[in-house]
């Protein structure tokens, strides 16, 4: 008995240290990721108000060339459209022939300003992006700039509406898990993830979520140095 002691607390102190390393290491991913998110968004809000300064809206070279230097202002811009009569009319790219229809907003963020989750890019290639529009104007956010895609390989940073409904996301994380784990719902390896979630604003959250199991070589103590301070303490009680 002795000799077993010892080591079963290092381990339950391996395990305690681990899993509050790691709350503690998602927790301040979660807020830096709602930080980067109020401030993506914050950018998108000022490149709106600059394009609704533009004066001489029409589609032309002149109105198209103002556009594209909003988006050349704005770090997180990916390109400016302007719509009129509920059609999208032109961008900073070129005329759109015919015009196409604008769609209905998904999310009322206030202020009159409406958050897309999936535009289609309809003058260059490519996925759909998170679009912000008021008034006349919208613009698209480019991928990647909600979430911190580089450094943290074994963690799925993000960002969601409160009802779970996934905008962005780095890496392959199943929807349903994260959608899941943020509003609370109950399922079978729920304790497999390590997660935290932190307030963009009212209506949308930022995450981090690590797999322990992809997580646990990082975070455990090497047991060649478990086993060494265990035999010692027991080679000792003995």
């Amino acid at each position: 008995l002795a000799s077993t002691l010892p080591l079963v607390a290092m381990f339950a102190i391996d395990q305690d240290n681990a899993n509050e390393t790691l709350q503690l290491y998602v927790n301040d991913r979660a807020s830096y990721t709602a930080l980067r998110g109020e401030r993506t968004l914050e950018n998108a809000k000022q490149a709106l108000v600059r394009a609704q300064a533009i004066d001489g809206a029409d589609c032309s070279p002149e109105h198209m060339g103002q556009m594209g230097q909003v988006a050349v202002d704005a770090h997180s811009i990916e390109d400016v459209g302007y719509f009129r009569s509920g059609q999208l009319g032109c961008t900073r790219l070129g005329v759109i022939s015919p015009p196409a229809r604008a769609h209905a907003g998904d999310l009322d963020l206030g202020d009159e300003y409406s958050l897309h989750f999936a535009e289609q890019p309809i003058l260059f290639k490519g996925k759909p992006r998170i679009e912000l529009r008021r008034g006349d104007y919208g613009v698209l956010i480019m991928p990647g700039r909600f979430t911190d895609l580089v450094g943290h390989p074994d963690t799925t940073l993000g960002l969601a509406t409160n009802q779970g409904h996934v905008l962005e996301v780095s890496g392959s994380a199943d929807s349903q898990i994260i959608k899941a784990l943020i509003s609370g719902e109950p399922f079978v390896t729920s304790s497999r993830y390590v997660y935290a979630t932190h307030a963009v604003n009212d209506d949308l959250v930022a995450f981090a979520l690590i797999d322990r199991e992809h997580a646990r070589y990082k975070t455990s103590v090497d047991w060649r140095y478990i086993l060494l301070v265990g035999g010692g303490i027991s080679f000792t009680l003995i």
